[in-house]
């Protein structure tokens, strides 16, 4: 099924191009974001956590990431993104 949804993305044109097939010990999971930019969200965690194992791409369209991780690592990858998508308030339009 994992290898079904990577295709799919790719046939749809939302990957520039293609991750890693995640082996048995990875997962692949689409995280929709609410308030950051999937593209600028993408470079700042491949930075970050982004190596053979571990993916992140994003889909502008729909404004997610889709995710590859080991089991023990996409739980922290989660987390990181939960703590960076959130509504980013201008102090001056106070």
């Amino acid at each position: 099924m994992r290898n079904t949804l990577l295709a799919s993305l790719l046939v749809l044109g939302a990957c520039n191009s293609a991750p890693p097939a995640p082996s048995d010990s990875q997962n692949a999971q689409v995280i929709i974001l609410e308030f950051a930019d999937a593209t600028e969200m993408a470079k700042t965690l491949t930075e970050f956590v982004g190596n053979e194992q571990t993916t992140v791409r994003a889909d502008p369209r729909t404004n997610s990431l889709l995710v590859t991780a080991s089991q023990e690592r996409l739980p922290q990858i989660k987390d990181l993104i939960a703590r960076l998508d959130v509504e980013v308030v201008d102090p001056r339009s106070r």
